[in-house]
């Protein structure tokens, strides 16, 4: 294919953003000034990988069907991955796939990431088999439907300190440095074909695209944190004045130091905003 139709049809593509959590409930209590950027700008597909039905207390199937319609229904989130859900996944994979909700039981690395993987491996299958085409060129052009995948999660402290939470960064965070080391193999091994046929090259990895990670980070200071003056302020305010404070709306800035803050300005007890840091 023409390499000036390659770069048409990549401008033409999404980037697609992942949130991926431990329980539901997560999404709500950590990622919500970062979804409603993204779902607001309207730029990106956001999907929801929650790696358990949050089953400890035994509610689980209650807890899942709260997370779909807040994530469908109120977040306008375009697709919601929850493992171990045997009431509404039609997929054998999804259904098998299962990790154990508790507050002081780790999980194996490995299976978490292993989790991740496949899950994530047959959800983006199943969008770019829709895509297909009889002609192979329009195949081959279409397959790769997003321009990066980013994966956002929580950082190295679980944000609360819970344990899923925790291995939950962890087991992204391996699955991102494998998938680093595969790209370098890959491009070490076609450098003299690269270099000779001109190509550009570019990272490789699952689903065919390049991947970003990013973690949660949150605010540092307590007294910042949990006596959150700025936001009293601005609610107080809104009581007075609800027609100078705006109540419904984010925004998003990038750092040139590979962190990007959201923020959701929305009159609250609750800290609303987030910084998120790439991986590396």
């Amino acid at each position: 294919m023409p390499l000036e139709i390659m770069s048409v049809l990549d401008t033409c593509k999404k980037d697609l953003y992942v949130i991926i959590i431990a329980h539901p409930d997560d999404e709500s209590m950590f990622f919500l000034p970062t979804i409603r950027f993204l779902v607001e700008e309207g730029k990106c597909e956001v999907w929801l990988l929650c790696l358990t039905t949050g089953n400890y207390d035994g509610l689980g199937s209650i807890r899942s069907n709260e997370l779909r319609r807040c994530c469908l229904d109120v977040l306008n989130i375009n697709k919601v991955i929850l493992l171990g859900d045997h009431e509404h996944s039609s997929s054998s994979t999804l259904s098998s796939l299962t990790l154990e909700d508790h507050p002081t039981k780790a999980w194996s690395i490995e299976d978490a990431e292993l989790c991740i993987v496949r899950s994530l491996q047959e959800a983006l299958d199943g969008v770019n088999a829709g895509m297909s085409s009889p002609s192979s060129d329009d195949h081959e052009s279409k397959k790769n439907r997003w321009r990066v995948i980013h994966l956002i999660t929580f950082d190295e402290g679980g944000v609360s300190g819970h344990v899923n939470h925790r291995d939950t960064y962890f087991a992204v965070r391996q699955l991102f440095l494998q998938q680093e080391h595969a790209t370098a193999e890959r491009h070490q091994k076609n450098e003299n074909y690269m270099s000779s046929s001109g190509l550009p090259t570019s990272s490789v990895s699952l689903a065919g695209v390049s991947i970003k990670a990013w973690s949660l980070e949150t605010v540092r200071n307590p007294i910042v944190k949990y006596i959150p003056v700025y936001e009293w302020v601005l609610l107080l305010l809104h009581w007075c004045f609800p027609k100078w404070i705006p109540t419904h709306s984010s925004t998003g800035k990038e750092n040139d130091d590979g962190r990007i803050i959201y923020r959701m300005h929305e009159p609250s007890l609750f800290r609303t905003n987030e910084l998120h840091a790439e991986l590396d």
